[in-house]
């Protein structure tokens, strides 16, 4: 059995974090499972207009600009505009297990199936080869290069500059990098698309939901 590379962004939690907040009944024992089974069922994923405005209005109140705006409200379409969008047949793709041979380490959630398409990829001939040859050293096929789970100070791009307040979830203006790194009262926002479809399907409560950090993880499996 050979061994594939995966690479994964987006905003996530700890295995185990993951299997005490979920809300979903588990299933053989794994939440996971049943979030999985959740998904390929779910083939619809709209966001409500009266919701994307408020939150429109909301964020652009609040932090003096709008941000995380959702464009998009459909969040199963993968591309495409107007009657030429292309549609994915489910939504299991808006979540990665990052689980390897041994352990399940993360579960990350995206906060749509375009980004889903953009955000995670697995057995790219780069990414092996930058694998192989980190350090500049050649590592054989035997030789697999560790896992790793990166916890990001601050989003990814173009979700860069959306803060929020820990519990509540309300969003901060933003400041400067070292400003930021002096305060304790600021964590990186959660997308507006998680925490609706997260709550809306009974994944997390909204509290819960807010608990996702984002997350760069890179494993074998």
């Amino acid at each position: 059995m050979s061994y594939r590379i995966h690479k994964a962004q987006g905003w996530g939690m700890p295995a185990a974090q993951f299997e005490e907040l979920c809300l979903l009944a588990p299933v053989d024992g794994c939440k996971y499972e049943a979030l999985d089974t959740l998904l390929r069922r779910t083939t619809t994923l709209a966001m409500p207009k009266k919701l994307r405005d408020a939150i429109f209005y909301r964020r652009g109140e609040a932090a003096r600009r709008w941000t995380s705006t959702v464009f998009e409200p459909n969040l199963l379409t993968l591309c495409g505009h107007g009657t030429n969008k292309t549609v994915a047949p489910n939504a299991a793709d808006l979540v990665v297990n990052v689980h390897t041979p041994d352990e399940t380490l993360a579960v990350v959630f995206l906060p749509s199936a375009s980004y889903a398409k953009r955000w995670y990829r697995f057995d790219d001939d780069l990414d092996f080869q930058e694998e192989r040859w980190a350090n500049g050293t050649a590592k054989g096929a035997e030789g697999r290069v560790e896992d790793r789970v990166l916890w990001l100070p601050f989003n990814p791009y173009p979700f860069t500059n959306d803060l929020m307040h820990p519990e509540t979830g309300a969003p901060m203006k933003w400041e400067h990098f070292l400003e930021l790194r002096e305060r304790k009262d600021w964590v990186p926002a959660v997308p507006s698309e998680i925490i609706w479809w997260t709550t809306r399907l009974g994944v997390f409560s909204r509290e819960n939901a807010l608990k996702l950090r984002p997350v760069l993880a890179t494993w074998w499996s």
